[in-house]
């Protein structure tokens, strides 16, 4: 298992190669487009920072897919969900969209994702004499639930610099390690 960890570690490296390259590239795109944060009311930086986090690992993830998408074929519904979920956020930087067409979003996204897969949560675990707690079709809307409250809880912890995607990391690691 760790010599499968540290086989990954190029990929890695590469990956947050890619990043810090489509960062430091997009910063000036992004200030010419006006695709800012200000500071204001809870938003206590200083001077306008550039959105673009959210852009630059949508690209290093969808390059990364694309390498991986012959060894793991659902990750394609991965890159139209994130695809989605990533149109939404620019949308929403742009033009501050109402939470219930994110929310509606979101759950398309996971949607899609559960739909193309047919990944889900088809189990709860087993009850004291044994038995197994199926949750039948309820499994998928359940997923779509855990998937959306997911999104919502990286979003929330996004508002400190580096929080949400050292969580991200972090979340990666531990599943790789079971894997």
């Amino acid at each position: 298992m760790f010599n499968t960890l540290i086989s990954y570690i190029p990929y890695g490296v590469y990956a947050g190669v890619l990043t810090l390259a489509l960062a430091l590239g997009l910063q000036p795109l992004a200030r010419q487009i006006g695709l800012l944060d200000n500071p204001g009311g809870r938003k206590k930086h200083a001077g306008n920072i550039p959105l673009i986090g959210g852009i630059c690992l949508y690209i290093t993830f969808a390059v990364t897919f694309f390498f991986a998408s012959e060894t793991i074929p659902e990750l394609q519904w991965l890159v139209i969900s994130t695809t989605l979920l990533l149109l939404v956020g620019i949308i929403d930087d742009f033009f501050d969209i109402r939470a219930i067409y994110k929310l509606l979003a979101q759950a398309g996204a996971a949607g899609l994702m559960v739909w193309g897969t047919d990944i889900h949560i088809d189990t709860i675990g087993y009850m004291a004499d044994g038995s197994e707690v199926a949750l039948g079709g309820f499994g998928y809307a359940l997923t779509i639930i855990a998937v959306v409250g997911l999104i919502n809880a990286f979003n929330m912890s996004d508002g400190i610099d580096g929080l949400a995607g050292m969580q991200a990391l972090i979340s990666t690691l531990a599943i790789s390690a079971i894997i």
